[in-house]
């Protein structure tokens, strides 16, 4: 790999070491910086090599306590909670709409007439409307965004974190006062984004088909269907309804072919007039589809990766994305933590990479063979690029992956540019419904060989345990596997068998703890769990449905192979710790249960201060099937006489581990 690289990956690997570890002070640095240089003078490139590794390294450590919120005295992090202050804010981006409500990511401008830094969380009724640039004046409270209630679940709070957002506020759009509004170009991007999506209907389209040509031309996601989400995931097919490198990458394909001919000037300035003409209409292709981060990352990264082709020197498509991802980073660190981010660069990184070596190896005569044989290599490698990233966030592996790649991937371009031409001629009448019948039969098309794949079950392997070890263990395997392509030899085999070694021993190892009690938070209802090694067992009500979700969850977890239900008792022991339940009945008075735990449930009628006089229970918990009214209450008792209380409604699930 080149300086670039190394510099590149140590400088990432700073910033995800930040929030872990403390690094040395900048004094150190500079003593590299001169060893560096003389290594450079004498031509000692792999001391010059590990010199700027680790001067990149502190790099990105310094980088990621820049833009630390804890730092920033200035920030919205550091001001008043406990009473409703008066905010100036900025909408800055809007979040796909819940039945729930519709989100806003705000930016901040003044707290009681004091200028801030940072953004929010705005959340309001699903009715919203709010737009990018609009500014807005408002009185409330600023709230903590909450952790997950249940072990297992998604942390939105942890989501939000990295993307510099801490607090949320709750309104309603009727206590939103309207100030005026900034035109930005992101602002100008949205309005015309929401322009052409206005004209989409003219199309006549399905309600499906509608919705996926929103998502494939114009990134807008909010209409689509989870079934049909929940279809694509499947058929490893999910990358379709973003856009993604994949996506611009067959814009830039098409750019390419139509600037090609088109472009009559001497050699060498015809490839750099086109390179620059594919470069524009990139960004204002990004432009129009409303500068999302996504698309905004995927065209810079295919900018650099065009205007890298018009130097004709080996290795400079990867040597572009080093350069890229190193900007990007540079300008917003916290992309390194998004889901997209990491896919897109894994899949590219690992196609420019592999993708040349394999086709040495084999490479066949045949025209159509070959350009099938290119394509399923190119979506193996791609699969096997993000394997460890798919593993650890999404829990599940489709076998079939090539089919929808073989299938849809050729045809994306053509889909693209019916999507576009749509889009166009929407507005006229007499063209737009001959033209949507078109993007019916296509998008149609598409949609059924999904649909098709998806439906093999036995190919789709999901609920697979993978936390962050296995998915370092397993990114580090692929990174060897790959350097094996160029050059195999004893050390790297060796390395590979070690690795799988490890991996296995992480896979089957359980980093939780091998037996512990549990009091979920569920929405008027009651569950507990015990959990001893890799089985558990499920305790509720009889006439009331569990959630399933929130097992599920705890079983991926806690990397349990077998779980079971069972009615809910009166009490449990767990390790002669006394555990019981107190419900509507009121019934506590049982010598045999002091100093243990209580369990309060379905709202019981009882004086807690008698309770405690006769139980002198040591912990007193109040799950999510309470009135708040009665567990406000019973929680001011518990702190009045010294007895620790745990309300699952604000403080999560109850777990005690042995």
């Amino acid at each position: 790999m080149s300086p670039l690289a190394y510099c590149t990956l140590f400088w990432v690997t700073g910033l995800f070491l930040y929030p872990y570890v403390d690094l040395p002070p900048f004094g150190w640095c500079c003593g590299l910086l001169a060893l560096a240089y003389g290594f450079h003078k004498k031509g000692f490139r792999w001391g010059f090599v590990v010199c700027v590794s680790f001067i990149s390294l502190w790099g990105g450590y310094f980088q990621a306590s820049l833009y630390d919120p804890h730092l920033d005295k200035k920030h919205i992090l550091h001001s008043e909670r406990e009473k409703p202050v008066a905010l100036m804010i900025e909408v800055h981006d809007v979040r796909n709409p819940t039945p729930f409500g519709r989100g806003y990511v705000v930016k901040v401008m003044q707290i009681d007439n004091q200028s801030v830094r940072g953004r929010v969380l705005l959340q309001l009724e699903p009715t919203a409307s709010l737009q990018i640039g609009e500014r807005y004046a408002l009185t409330t409270f600023l709230k903590p965004i909450k952790p997950p209630p249940n072990p297992g679940g998604f942390d939105f709070a942890k989501y939000m974190h990295r993307k510099g957002v801490y607090l949320t506020l709750n309104s309603h759009s009727k206590s939103l006062f309207y100030l005026n509004k900034r035109t930005t170009v992101r602002a100008w991007a949205n309005q015309f984004r929401i322009k052409l999506m206005r004209q989409i209907p003219n199309l006549r389209l399905s309600s499906n088909s509608e919705a996926l040509l929103k998502a494939l031309v114009l990134g807008d996601r909010s209409g689509i269907d989870p079934e049909l989400r929940t279809t694509y995931a499947h058929a490893g097919a999910v990358h379709l309804l973003a856009i993604s490198g994949l996506h611009v990458g067959v814009l830039m394909l098409m750019l390419q072919w139509l600037f090609g001919g088109s472009m009559y000037l001497p050699y060498p300035w015809n490839r750099w007039v086109r390179s620059a003409m594919v470069v524009l209409c990139l960004w204002v292709y990004a432009l129009i589809t409303g500068l999302s981060p996504s698309v905004i990352r995927a065209v810079t990264m295919f900018s650099f990766v065009t205007l890298s082709q018009c130097i004709e020197r080996p290795g400079m498509p990867l040597q572009s994305l080093w350069l890229s991802l190193l900007v990007l980073v540079g300008v917003r660190p916290q992309l390194i933590y998004e889901v997209g981010f990491q896919l897109s660069y894994a899949a590219v990184g690992g196609i420019l990479w592999a993708m040349p070596k394999l086709l040495e190896c084999y490479q066949p005569k045949n025209l159509w063979f070959s350009k099938v044989w290119r394509l399923w290599l190119l979506g193996v490698v791609a699969q096997l690029s993000v394997l460890p990233l798919s593993l650890y966030y999404f829990h599940q592996f489709p076998g079939l992956f090539w089919i929808s790649n073989l299938a849809v991937v050729p045809l994306l371009g053509w889909i693209l540019g019916a999507g576009i031409v749509g889009l166009c001629v929407a507005h006229i009448s007499v063209v737009s419904t001959l033209w949507g019948r078109v993007l019916e039969w296509i998008l149609g098309g598409m949609n059924t060989v999904i649909e098709w794949t998806a439906g093999q079950k036995e190919f789709l392997f999901t609920k697979i345990p993978f936390d962050g070890w296995d998915a370092v263990l397993s990114g580090t395997l692929v990174l060897l596997l790959f350097l094996c392509l160029k050059r195999i030899n004893l050390s790297k085999v060796t390395a590979v068998l070690m690795l799988s070694v490890l991996l296995h021993y992480s896979l089957k190892e359980n980093p939780h703890p091998k037996e512990e009690w549990l009091v979920f938070h569920d929405y008027q209802q009651t569950l507990i769990g015990h959990k001893s090694g890799r089985d558990a067992i499920f305790c509720s009500p009889k006439n009331l449905l569990v959630n399933p979700r929130i097992i599920e969850e705890y079983v991926l977890d806690r990397h349990i192979k077998k779980h079971r239900h069972q009615a809910l008792g009166v009490g449990y022991v767990m390790r002669d710790i006394p555990l019981l339940i107190v419900d509507q009945t009121g019934i506590y008075n049982l010598p045999t249960c002091k100093e243990g735990i209580v369990l309060l449930r379905n709202s019981p009628k009882i004086h807690l201060v008698d309770l405690i006089e006769i139980l002198d229970p040591e912990t007193i918990i109040a799950d999510g099937s309470n009135f708040p009214s009665f567990v406000r209450r019973w929680e001011k008792t518990a702190n009045e006489m010294g007895v620790d209380f745990h309300n699952t409604a604000t403080e999560g699930a109850w777990i005690f581990s042995f």
